[in-house]
């Protein structure tokens, strides 16, 4: 590679960390997000639906990144994010932090897809090392995203963090102008032809399995804490359970770097994506003393299968990898909005084992289409 692809690989790889912090920085801060527009803890977690929301338009710029360059998508993602961090950090009301968290939301649904097909593109024979890598960036910035939280809004506020995130995003806006382009013109088709591309059986039934798969994403990060609690764990517990599960995602982009030199992602994917419903079912059959070991070990096996989904989805429909990537996120924002509206009525009724089993098999379900298809694609 030579120095502007390297160049172009590190701010792809940046601008995923930076979308990353936002997109989980608020998670912890229910109460100050409350506080600061004055309503009940619970709402405060309900004006986020807006970010996963416009997450289901993110394909829209993976078909134009396809057709016109994934250079200029990514600097239209980044405007999104300035602009969405803009309008949290000037409009201090519910509309605006609404208005502003949504358009946060389409740039991170959009950068998730985007630097993935970027990095892959820019070295192909390097798809699997660097997804781990990407992997590795995503998880340290949901790793430092509570740190941050606890230093820029307990100890400042909201709108600093938001001013912050804004200059943040100029800047990167502007490095990301001189990366190098990747287009490639011979592969240019039409919408129609597009359409009858993502029809296939093969193309669904990966988005349907991609769905079930990312259930965990809501009914289990979300709350755990809450079962944790109920459970009698201090505050303190709480947060070095997922400070261990996150700890867990790094170690999982750690071993992708290492093993997809040395085996075939398809090999690896009839492994690994049984293994994170596996280690899910575990939580609730085994007593609380192993829960540490198992948010470790399902932080590592739940985002090293992500972080290998990915760069084999790109080799599915070849011709647009970026608008199936986009794609990819868009299922991922419309599994949050289900299981975020659904969450606390399934709570209700079954509690926290009733989500966990949901994702158990809804993953086993999931696990059992990807692998058939990769067969079927490998034969």
């Amino acid at each position: 590679m030579d120095k502007k692809m390297i160049f172009g690989i590190i701010m792809a790889l940046w601008i995923q960390f930076i979308v990353t912090v936002e997109m989980s920085i608020v998670m912890p801060l229910a109460p100050q997000i409350a506080q600061a527009y004055n309503v009940d803890t619970f709402y405060a977690i309900i004006l986020n639906i807006g970010f996963a929301v416009f997450g289901v338009l993110a394909p829209l710029l993976g078909y134009n990144g396809d057709k016109y360059g994934i250079k200029k998508m990514l600097l239209g993602a980044l405007t999104f994010f300035i602009l969405g961090a803009m309008i949290v950090a000037s409009i201090q009301s519910i509309a605006g932090y609404v208005i502003g968290r949504s358009l946060l939301g389409l740039a991170f649904f959009t950068v998730l897809g985007m630097t993935q097909t970027y990095i892959i593109k820019s070295a192909p024979h390097l798809a699997g090392p660097l997804s781990g890598v990407h992997r590795i960036v995503f998880a340290l910035g949901v790793f430092t995203s509570p740190w941050l939280g606890q230093v820029l809004v307990s100890d400042g506020s909201l709108q600093l963090l938001y001013n912050i995130l804004t200059i943040v995003g100029i800047v990167t806006i502007v490095l990301t102008s001189f990366v190098h382009e990747i287009q490639d013109n011979s592969t240019l088709r039409s919408l129609k032809d597009l359409l009858h591309t993502l029809n296939q059986r093969v193309v669904i039934g990966w988005l349907f399995a991609v769905f079930l798969n990312a259930l965990p994403a809501i009914f289990f990060f979300n709350y755990l804490s809450i079962y944790l609690n109920e459970l009698g764990l201090s505050g303190v517990a709480i947060t070095n359970q997922y400070t261990l599960t996150a700890l867990g995602s790094v170690f999982g982009g750690i071993l992708i770097v290492f093993i997809t030199t040395r085996f075939k992602l398809s090999s690896l994917l009839k492994i690994f994506l049984w293994l994170p419903p596996l280690m899910l079912a575990l939580f609730i059959t085994q007593d609380m003393i192993w829960f540490p070991i198992l948010g470790l070990s399902f932080g590592l096996f739940f985002d090293a299968t992500w972080g290998m989904v990915f760069p084999y989805a790109s080799t599915i429909v070849p011709y647009y990898a970026a608008t199936f990537l986009t794609l990819i996120s868009l299922v991922m924002a419309f599994t949050n909005v289900v299981t975020t509206l659904a969450g606390a009525y399934v709570y209700q009724v079954g509690g926290f084992p009733l989500m966990i089993w949901i994702c158990v098999i809804g993953g086993l379900i999931g696990a059992a289409i990807q692998v058939s298809i990769i067969k079927k694609k490998s034969a």
